[in-house]
């Protein structure tokens, strides 16, 4: 899917992302980035954005904390 298809506002749901799925890249997401993603953040995950807004307080939170 070409990334001007959606915007950061659509929901993963409209993507055909299920809530398996989004844990499956959340977890994806964690080891190719080093990091660990709180397990509260996981149900808060409605939209790309959320995910892009999620993994940026966590890289800043690391960046400051080390």
């Amino acid at each position: 899917m070409p990334s001007d298809a959606f915007s950061l506002e659509t929901p993963l749901e409209e993507l055909g992302i299920d809530s398996l799925k989004a844990i499956t890249i959340l977890y994806e997401l964690e080891d190719r980035l080093d990091i660990e993603i709180p397990n509260e953040v996981f149900d808060s995950i409605k939209s790309v954005g959320n995910i892009v807004q999620q993994l940026q307080q966590i890289t800043t939170s690391s960046d400051t904390a080390g």
